[in-house]
């Protein structure tokens, strides 16, 4: 009975700790990498603009004519480039776009620029990559995009509106869709176009990228408004951003699952000592009276069998005094309790302070807090370690 418990406990464990692992790879990378880029806009000069919803109402930025200006003429790797905007991702989707597409850029950076490409606006082609899974998968929805969906890139002073037209699934090693025209490699460029590769398939080991391409449809000026591409309105008439980024919740905000953890031991630490100081150990203090009850017994039986013997000559009287007497030591020796589980949780709830809703009060914030443990530390440390990990889920260490 113990081993099969224990069996059933470890198997429930490792349950646990793998759903643990898929919530920090779906879920958790993609807050931290939100963190990181709100970070990287804060730090950009130009990041405090109408992009940011921030001046409620808005104008609508006209197209200009003539050749667009290309901006960045030139970035460092890591360097945060711009921000990119597909409305058929949602009314709040939004990525940065930063030079370079490594791991170090592509997990927490949102977009990488490949940086043999074009720059936005430039004759060419501007490629960018992305994950599809984890690290809040920028292009996971790559394939809900429809012909004339916007594509929207925005830089310091300038607004890149290009325009889906196709798409294409190549083997990982087909570098001819990220060159100058990959609609005639080795011919000089006529379109700008701009070029989104990521992995296929999404839930996988991907052996091949989905490409998707557009071509620049207008640019226009952040300092004249929004593209309209990017704005909605409201039932006043107002134009407002309907790409602004909404408020970060609190996951987002903190970034990191220490203060979460922290929290949840000063709860629990609280709230074990004060249970312990009202009410003690249940359990131990009920196995300590049985055993208590245990030495006594002998002098209560024999006190009951004198009491009994007592009543009279005759049988009837003398069962009727033992009768009396074994409901009188029934009633004063102390109740054994049942006997304890050979699991660890039974033994963690047992040795908890407190009646049985605080026992699993206080269990529950020990589960919690080594939940956010085993997602600060344990998963990074299995994804950067583990071979088969490693490769499922593009892990790096940040520098």
């Amino acid at each position: 009975m113990a081993a099969a418990t224990l069996l059933a406990e470890l198997l429930i464990t490792f349950a646990g700790v793998c759903g643990l692992y898929l919530g920090w790879m779906e879920w958790w990378t993609g807050v931290e990498s939100e963190h990181a880029q709100l970070a990287q806009r804060a730090d950009s000069g130009w990041a405090t603009t109408v992009d940011d919803g921030a001046d409620g109402t808005v104008s609508i930025a006209e197209p200009q004519d003539g050749d667009p200006p290309v901006q960045p003429t030139s970035a460092d790797v890591g360097e945060l480039m711009g921000v990119v905007y597909i409305p058929r991702f949602g009314d709040g989707w939004n990525r940065n776009l930063v030079q370079g597409t490594e791991l170090a850029q592509l997990d927490l950076a949102g977009l990488g620029h490949y940086v043999n490409t074009q720059m936005p606006g430039a004759l060419g082609n501007v490629a960018i990559a992305g994950h599809r899974n984890g690290y809040g998968q920028p292009l996971g929805d790559i394939d809900k995009l429809q012909a004339g969906d916007a594509i929207v890139i925005r830089t310091q002073d300038y607004w890149y509106v290009y325009e889906y037209t196709s798409y294409r699934i190549v083997t990982a090693d087909d570098t001819s869709v990220i060159v100058d025209n990959p609609e005639d490699p080795g011919a000089a460029p006529t379109k700008r176009m701009i070029t989104l590769t990521t992995c296929e398939p999404k839930y996988s080991t991907p052996t091949h990228r989905w490409i998707a391409y557009g071509e620049l449809k207008y640019w226009a000026k952040v300092a004249d408004g929004i593209p309209a591409e990017l704005a909605d309105t409201t039932a006043g008439g107002d134009v407002v951003f309907a790409a602004a980024s909404s408020s970060p919740n609190v996951f987002v905000s903190i970034g990191s699952m220490t203060p979460f953890f922290v929290a949840l031991l000063v709860a629990y630490c609280v709230l074990f000592l004060l249970a312990a100081a009202i009410w003690r150990w249940p359990a131990l203090r009920a196995v300590r009276a049985w055993k208590l009850g245990m030495n006594d017994s002998s002098g209560s039986v024999a006190a009951t069998a004198m009491a009994g013997g007592g009543t009279g000559s005759g049988g009837a009287s003398g069962s009727g005094g033992r009768a009396e007497g074994n409901r009188r030591r029934r009633r004063g020796r102390p109740v054994k309790p049942k006997e304890p589980g050979y699991g660890f949780y039974s033994w963690l709830l047992r040795h908890q302070p407190g009646p049985a809703p605080v026992r699993w009060l206080l269990v529950i914030l020990l589960l919690l807090a080594a939940s956010a443990a085993v997602m600060q530390w344990l998963c990074p440390w299995a994804s950067s370690t583990i071979p088969f990990l490693r490769a499922m889920s593009n892990y790096t260490v940040a520098s």
